[in-house]
């Protein structure tokens, strides 16, 4: 197994503390561009350790899944509103069922960035944080897919219902 090397960002190596904000006196402002205001260091995220390129690979993909989301919810959205009026004129027991979908959805995007919010907020960065991620990752893409069949569902099943 290969050693991990210490980070050469942090102030001291190593300690997962930001240099920028380190060096400036200003631990964990808002304007640091380095740690974007955590006071934790931007490269091994206050672990420490560099990052494996693994590690950054999938940092780049994940970030990428979750800025899908808003596509996503975008998406929703925008199709519901379209969709709404449609099939308002067609069906009134489709609009009932397609606003009922729609406001289930929605109150369960609020519910789980309220809850990721919160959860962070209380987590120890060093102890449970890549736990925690990897936990809201997975609750947000289970989130983003009953999305995406919300939205199949507004497409092809919502107009046909009588």
């Amino acid at each position: 197994m290969p050693t991990r090397t210490i980070c050469a960002h942090c102030d001291p190596r190593g300690s997962g503390r930001c240099k920028v904000c380190q060096a400036t006196g200003k631990s964990g402002r808002v304007g640091c561009g380095a740690c974007q205001g955590t006071g934790y260091c931007g490269e091994c995220y206050g672990y420490g350790f560099e990052p494996t390129r693994m590690e950054k690979i999938s940092g780049v993909f994940l970030s990428v899944w979750v800025i899908c989301w808003l596509g996503i919810i975008t998406g929703f959205v925008s199709l519901f509103f379209l969709e709404y009026r449609t099939v308002l004129s067609i069906s009134r027991a489709g609009a009932h069922f397609s606003l009922a979908l729609f406001m289930t959805i929605v109150v369960l995007w609020i519910l789980y960035f309220v809850c990721d919010h919160k959860a962070r907020a209380k987590v120890e960065r060093k102890e449970n944080w890549r736990s925690l991620t990897l936990l809201s990752m997975l609750a947000g893409s289970i989130l983003a897919i009953c999305t995406v069949l919300a939205i199949v569902f507004f497409v092809f099943v919502a107009p046909r219902i009588q």
